[in-house]
């Protein structure tokens, strides 16, 4: 798993709503720094880094909701939701086939055969899940996604 990134600058003598700038442009940053990766080849670890980043950012965003307009908040926070939702559906299919066991020569053939029918399954839905996940991926990019959250919280949290 990828270490959070540290918020560059941070002092904690100023203001709570300078601190909560800092500390969610930097979320959103290390979030957003995973797309690329997840649209790429062997994503695996890559979902889950950005899952457990996206997480992260939820969380600190959740902290300092007060300093945002509810309305706006809550139309920010259910489209953070949504990705996060996603990105957890495809992270389960990778933990579930993750933990199969590979077929030996120490199980029976019927069992054999119903794990490699349960792997194909699990493989071809967490196939489904990562199409919808970089649909949507994509979607956020044409519609400038990271810029609109920046913008959303630099207005918020102006001084």
């Amino acid at each position: 798993m990828a270490r959070p990134w540290s918020v560059p600058e941070f002092d904690p003598d100023e203001s709570p709503r300078a601190s909560a700038a800092k500390i969610l442009r930097t979320k959103l940053l290390e979030m957003c720094s995973y797309e690329k990766p997840v649209l790429g080849g062997n994503e695996t670890e890559a979902i889950h880094d950005m899952r457990v980043s996206a997480r992260r950012f939820q969380a600190a965003l959740k902290l300092f909701q007060g300093f945002f307009q509810k309305k706006k908040f809550r139309t920010r926070s259910r489209e953070l939701k949504e990705l996060v939702d996603l990105l957890g559906e495809v992270r389960h299919y990778d933990v579930l086939l993750a933990s199969l066991p590979p077929f030996t020569g120490e199980v029976s053939q019927v069992e054999g055969e119903a794990v490699r029918l349960l792997t194909a399954r699990l493989s071809h839905d967490r196939g489904k899940a990562f199409l919808k996940l970089r649909k949507e991926i994509r979607h956020r990019k044409r519609e400038h996604y990271e810029e609109a959250w920046l913008k959303f919280l630099t207005r918020s949290l102006e001084l």
